[in-house]
């Protein structure tokens, strides 16, 4: 299991990270990748609730943009684009994954998706398994 720092805020109050692919890509990487230059103020958005998580926390970040979802599992959202992640112990956040919603209700399959990739987390953590990348590689993302 491999996660990858989303980004360094000067100030951050709590660490967030994403999940990566075998490949080292982060699923949040994947969802900016996926949207169209139609949904660039999405993306801006979208970033700024992560910077806003990182620099006060999640419950700085009003109601529907940023809340619990199904047991450990919380929700950041950003018009149409949602990004699915767990706390861990020290002020860590962990971004499983992001998609693009397209009905009133988060899909179950996406809340199934985020808490297979948790446990996928502590057992690797526990293991000993866990990569963490401190740093992004030149390809960018939020």
């Amino acid at each position: 299991m491999n996660i990858i720092k989303v980004d360094t805020f000067q100030r951050e109050r709590f660490h967030i990270y994403a999940y990566c692919d075998s490949e080292g890509i982060s699923e949040i990487d994947k969802l900016v990748e996926e949207c169209d230059n139609s949904q660039s103020k999405s993306i801006e958005k979208l970033a700024a609730t992560i910077e806003r998580a990182a620099l006060h926390g999640p419950k700085s970040i009003s109601g529907p943009r940023c809340h619990q979802i199904d047991g450990d599992i919380y929700q950041i959202r950003a018009d149409h684009l949602r990004v699915l992640w767990f706390y861990d112990e020290g002020n860590i956040i962990i971004c499983t994954h992001g998609f693009i919603k397209k009905r009133n209700k988060t899909p179950r399959r996406e809340i199934e998706k985020a808490n297979r990739i948790m446990g996928k987390y502590f057992e690797g953590k526990e293991c000993g398994t866990l990569a963490v990348k401190e740093e992004r590689d030149e390809q960018g993302g939020i």
